[in-house]
């Protein structure tokens, strides 16, 4: 079986972080894609709004985050 993996052993990060609400409530269910590599998946916020994507590091990373009905954005 051939496995091909987009991640770099030498350069594999998690990327953690939390989104919130400007009231400091989490939320819950945010797409967190990375917008260079699609081919690196996306996660989803969990109920407390924590969410891990895995990333090649190394330089910056531009992270997309989407929810219905609301503004998506892009952070570095």
């Amino acid at each position: 079986m051939f496995f091909f993996s987009f991640f770099l052993q030498s350069q594999v990060s998690v990327i953690r972080g939390q989104v919130l609400f400007k009231n400091g409530q989490p939320l819950i269910g945010v797409k967190v894609s990375v917008v260079a590599n699609p081919a690196y998946g996306y996660t989803l916020t969990r109920n407390n709004g924590i969410f891990d994507i895995m990333v090649n590091g190394g330089g910056s990373i531009l992270l997309e985050f989407s929810r219905h009905h609301l503004k998506t954005l892009q952070v570095s």
